[in-house]
């Protein structure tokens, strides 16, 4: 199994999740109206961060801070909240200078009542993907400790050995895509959204028409509607009954003043994976470049850039590719022109006013992350090895387990859990009678199942699913899962449910 290549003993894989406690932040529908009236500026700047409840981990076992605790770090042996300046909070009673006591309901610890502790359970590689292969984390050492100087911009003899590697991983990055012929056209950017946005608005500059859709991400849909501002009109195609789009409404949308059709390539809400194919080659009939948002897909399918018809393609690294964050990439094909929206930097012939442009210069701005190419460049070692068709049918295989488990159990509600040939392994459900929110914390605490509650930033999809504005419960499987996981995380399910 994929998940026992890598070499990691099961204690290892998780061990800063190990020892933790849990704090829950009541919604702010729960404040007190004194407190909202009494504090005005405060509920307003609360709002913005918590608008549905928190878990937050807080590590009490050890000195690692634990991951996935917003913008503070717990550390010490007593629990502690640190947040910026101010200074340190010893318990959870004294979280009020920090937040308002009034939103602070409960803290449980996380071990059994044996006192033994649980190892996580990781399945939410939609959000990104952990942990990632042991040749990526070696491949960004030997950066760190070997390279360590940006191209262009230190003595040549020096720069070129980083030049090296961000010319080669380009080079890899289309021949992965089967992209464009010219490498400079593999931009890289800090993450999908970054690409997405440079390609939304390189090519709907002064205007225009867009085709997009319901089961868009809001890397898609913020942009857009950012443009409407400017005059960019976009109409969003369905979503059917069965979660597909049908692409005979693509044809029908596009007009004369279309400009663009962005699509995403597989929901990172149902796992559903849309027809670009036919998309593609009704794009190519009218001469409108297509635009797909292969964040969900890139590493579990493979995407041939040529003949899927796809004329600009973002990706990043961070999830199915199982790179680290801060490194995506835009990829454009020949005979299509981005215009450039940012402008700075670049190393080179710098006594010129405009900014360059060529590619990749025309579309990259400042400093490459070094470090995340190398990771990339390591984890595209990793996905030549396994090939995103292994890896696809191993997830898959994972994936069925999983739905014919939570398909015999009642009170739940499967988001289009079939047709498996048209499918990557991400599903979404929802508790009778439980918000999904509290589904999710209850997992993580009760059994150590790390999973993503919530509109997954797709409101629109979820308008379509019938599960807005609360959201589902989403599980997303990856390369490095077990059937041990699977079983677990059906236990837990079953656990909840049970009078």
């Amino acid at each position: 199994m994929l998940a026992e290549r890598v070499g990691f003993e099961p204690t290892e894989r998780f061990q800063p999740f190990t020892r933790f406690r849990v704090v829950r932040i009541q919604p702010l529908c729960h404040l007190s109206a004194h407190f909202q009236k009494k504090c005005p500026q405060q509920e307003s700047n609360l709002h913005r961060r918590f608008r549905k409840p928190l878990f937050y981990p807080l590590n009490y076992g050890g000195v690692q801070p634990v991951p996935f605790a917003g913008d503070r770090r717990i550390i010490g042996k007593n629990p502690r909240w640190v947040k910026g300046a101010p200074g340190l909070v010893e318990s959870a009673a004294d979280l009020s200078y920090q937040i308002p006591s009034c939103i602070i309901t409960s803290v449980n610890t996380q071990e059994t009542a044996s006192g033994s502790i649980r190892e996580t359970v990781y399945l939410n590689n939609s959000a990104t993907s952990f942990p990632k292969p042991e040749a990526v984390y070696r491949g960004m050492d030997h950066f760190f400790r070997t390279y360590g100087d940006s191209p262009d911009r230190t003595g040549p003899h020096v720069a070129l050995r980083s030049a090296s590697l961000v010319d080669v991983t380009r080079e890899r990055l289309c021949r992965f895509f089967d992209g464009p012929d010219d490498p400079a056209r593999a931009v890289f950017s800090y993450n999908a959204s970054d690409a997405l946005n440079t390609g939304i608005l390189g090519m709907l500059t002064g205007g225009g028409h867009c085709v997009a859709s319901a089961a868009e991400h809001n890397s898609v849909l913020r942009p857009l509607w950012h443009l409407k501002e400017r005059g960019v009109t976009t109409d969003y195609v369905p979503v059917g009954d069965d979660g597909l789009l049908d692409p005979a409404d693509v044809e029908r949308a596009i007009g004369p003043q279309t400009k663009l059709v962005a699509l995403n390539h597989a929901s990172n809400v149902t796992g559903l994976v849309q027809d670009i194919a036919s998309v593609g080659a009704i794009c190519k009939e009218k001469g409108v470049p297509l635009l797909v948002d292969a964040s969900q897909t890139t590493g579990v399918l493979d995407i041939s850039m040529k003949k899927l018809g796809i004329s600009l393609l973002a990706y990043t690294g961070h999830k199915s590719m199982l790179a680290p964050t801060g490194i995506g990439g835009l990829l454009v094909m020949e005979g299509v022109e981005v215009m450039q929206t940012r402008f700075g930097g670049t190393g080179f012939d710098s006594a010129s006013r405009p900014h360059p442009d060529e590619y990749p210069w025309r579309l990259e701005v400042g400093s490459v992350n070094l470090s995340g190419v190398a990771g990339l460049n390591a984890a595209l070692d990793y996905l030549e090895e396994h090939t995103p068709a292994e890896i696809h049918e191993h997830e898959m295989r994972l994936y069925d387990m999983l739905a014919a488990g939570l398909g015999q159990i009642e009170g739940l509600t499967l988001y289009h859990p079939v047709p498996r040939e048209k499918k990557i392994a991400v599903l979404s459900l929802n508790f009778e009678g439980m918000h999904p929110d509290e589904v999710g914390a209850r997992l993580l605490s009760e059994h150590s199942i790390m999973v993503r509650s919530g509109l997954h930033c797709a409101p629109l999809m979820h308008e379509a699913l019938g599960s807005y504005p609360d959201g589902t419960v989403r599980f997303s499987i990856g390369a490095l899962n077990s059937t041990e996981d699977i079983e677990r995380a059906l236990n837990a399910c079953r656990a909840l449910v049970k009078p």
